[in-house]
């Protein structure tokens, strides 16, 4: 599932049957987003108890926003601020994770 550069892009095809093998997973994101006003963030999908968690649907989709723009909606940033993309979009690197400490 990569195009001629070796990227992790879907094609057109690989597009519609994943989204068709999730629809009632979609469907669920769109119910969220009717019931609250707006696309559900990863972590509040999370405590919702739905399957497939959401870090299942970003793998599937190779992202979260991705699989929240498949469901037809448009991704919230989160409580840290924008999401990567919209960094991308302005011109920003991604979001740096804190670093952890190494256990001794």
């Amino acid at each position: 599932m990569s195009d001629e550069n070796g990227n992790g892009a879907l094609t057109p095809d690989e597009e519609r049957a994943l989204r068709d093998f999730y629809a009632p997973e979609l469907g669920l994101l769109r119910a969220f987003a009717r019931q609250h006003g707006r696309a559900p963030m990863w972590a509040e999908w999370d405590r919702t108890g739905q399957r497939p968690t959401a870090g299942t649907m970003a793998r599937h989709f190779g992202s979260w926003t991705n699989a929240v723009r498949a469901a037809g909606l448009e991704p919230v940033a989160g409580p840290r601020g924008m999401t990567n993309l919209d960094r991308a979009r302005a011109g920003l690197g991604p979001r740096k994770s804190p670093r952890r400490k190494a256990k001794r």
